[in-house]
C-alpha cells in the first residue's frame, strides 16, 4: 500500500485508535486530563503530584519512626506513590504505548505502512532547546521516516502531541509538534 504522505490522517487515526483501546494505555492516559492547562505541561504537573504525595508519605513515614513507631502504613503509602509515579511518567507511558503499537502491528490490526513503534528519549545537551529528560513513541512507517507520538506532554488518551521527526523532537525543536485533534497529515 503506497501512501501520498508519510504520515496521513488515516494512519495517525489507526495508531491513536488503538492506544486508546489499550486496557494499560488506559491505566495510565486518562481521556481527558485534569493537568491539562498546557499541552506540554500536563504529565509534568501529573509528575509533581506524584513526586510531592511521595514526598509527604515519606515524611509520615519518618514521623512515625521518631515517634517509635513502626511506619507500616506510611511505609506503603510511599511504595505506593513511588510505583505510581514511575508507571505514569513519561517512560512508562512510551513504554504501555509502544508496546500496543507493536502488538497491534503483529497482530496486522494496523496498516502494514506502519512498521513499528519504540521510546524515545530527549537530554537536556548543548546545542538543543530541551529542558528536562522526556520520552515519548517513536513510531515508524513504511518509508523509513519515524514520528514521535507524546500522550505524557498532553495526557489526553486520543490527543497526543505528534512530532514529524524523531530528529527535530531530540532537539526539542517543537515548531513542528502538533495536537492529533488538529493534525492533517505529513508528507
Amino acid at each position: 500500500m503506497s501512501h501520498d504522505q508519510s504520515l496521513p490522517r488515516s494512519i495517525a487515526v489507526a495508531i491513536v485508535e488503538v492506544v486508546s483501546r489499550d486496557a494499560g494505555c488506559q491505566r495510565l492516559i486518562p481521556e481527558v486530563s485534569p493537568y491539562a492547562i498546557g499541552q506540554n505541561a500536563a504529565g509534568s504537573l501529573r509528575n509533581l503530584t506524584n513526586m510531592t504525595m511521595e514526598g509527604m508519605a515519606w515524611a509520615g513515614m519518618k514521623v512515625v519512626e521518631l515517634v517509635g513507631g513502626t511506619p507500616t502504613g506510611s511505609s506503603y503509602a510511599k511504595d505506593y506513590w513511588e510505583q505510581r509515579g514511575m508507571d505514569q511518567s513519561c517512560t512508562g507511558i512510551a513504554s504501555a504505548t509502544d508496546a500496543a503499537i507493536n502488538a497491534a502491528v503483529a497482530k496486522g490490526d494496523l496498516p502494514r505502512w506502519v512498521l513499528g513503534a519504540n521510546p524515545i528519549s530527549r537530554r537536556p545537551e548543548p546545542g538543543k532547546s530541551v529542558l528536562a529528560h522526556h520520552d515519548a513513541t517513536a513510531v515508524t512507517v513504511g518509508d523509513g521516516k519515524t514520528y514521535v507520538f507524546d500522550w505524557h506532554g498532553t495526557l489526553s488518551l486520543r490527543n497526543p502531541l505528534i512530532s514529524r521527526s524523531a530528529a527535530e523532537w531530540r532537539k526539542g525543536d517543537d515548531r513542528y509538534r502538533v495536537l492529533f485533534s488538529v493534525f492533517q497529515g505529513w508528507g
